[in-house]
């Protein structure tokens, strides 16, 4: 089971993953946030929601624990500095993980 943001833990694991697919398809968070009672500003939804979980990238310091990083609001995937520094950033997970696994 994955562990929520405490204004995400009534719902199930099915409702966070309807509730993100939702979200970045582009469907208003005011009705996201009304139709699954959240208790959060607008403003602050999208940091709520549970981090994205590398799969091939695990972290130098621990064995067995995939590198995570935060979502990105839905305005950032369309902006191509925010891509950018994105990508930069998942460059540098792997290249720390490589370099601490060496």
């Amino acid at each position: 089971m994955v562990n929520f943001h405490p204004k995400l833990s009534h719902l199930t694991e099915h409702q966070v993953d309807n509730l993100i697919e939702r979200y970045y398809k582009g469907e208003s968070i005011k009705t996201l946030i009304d139709e699954y009672r959240i208790n959060v500003i607008p403003s602050n939804f999208v940091s709520i929601l549970p981090n994205l979980v590398d799969q091939d990238t695990f972290c130098p310091y621990c064995e067995n624990i995939n590198m995570e990083r935060k979502r990105v609001s839905r305005n950032a995937l369309n902006s191509p500095e925010k891509n950018f520094v994105q990508t930069a950033n998942i460059i540098q997970m792997r290249i720390i993980a490589h370099v601490g696994n060496a």
